[in-house]
């Protein structure tokens, strides 16, 4: 689907977590493994999995999107499919997110 980012989780090594979802569609690695997370009684836990990746991935678009809009820089769904393909996220292990804060 157009504009849509499907997320793999990455476990503490930086590689893809053993469980993690995998497609030829797949954008982008997070982090998904020991995850600090709330159950519904309020209580902190460590969680793994694809759904914390995707939460923290949601996170780093909506901090690019500030970044894009506050630097002026002319942006888009496709823009920021792009962006996070560069980043090389799913092959490589140690991956800079700041890279794309860069001016």
């Amino acid at each position: 689907m157009d504009g849509v980012v499907s997320v793999q989780a990455k476990n503490k090594n930086g590689s893809l977590w053993e469980y993690s979802n995998s497609s030829k569609n797949d954008i982008a690695a997070f982090p998904g493994v020991e995850i600090d997370s709330l159950t519904l009684e309020n209580e902190k836990v460590k969680m793994n999995g694809t759904s914390q990746a995707t939460a923290i991935a949601s996170g780093y678009i909506a901090l690019l999107r500030d970044f894009y809009q506050k630097n002026n820089i002319h942006f888009d769904n496709e823009k920021i499919i792009k962006d996070l393909k560069a980043l090389e996220s799913t092959q490589n292990n140690n991956v800079d997110y700041m890279k794309l804060f860069e001016k």
